[in-house]
């Protein structure tokens, strides 16, 4: 087997989990954004 696709993997991984960790932050932001508004649109419907 040749080095490359071993050196290619270790460039591209990194890269892939400061994506996923990217969207894990928005996720949880935006699920505490979503309860938010959810809490003032059950207040203002009393």
């Amino acid at each position: 087997m040749s080095i490359l696709p071993s050196r290619r993997s270790r460039r591209i991984r990194p890269y892939i989990a400061v994506l996923e960790h990217r969207r894990a932050v928005q996720d949880r932001r935006f699920r505490e954004f979503a309860r938010e508004v959810a809490v003032q649109v059950a207040g203002e419907e009393r």
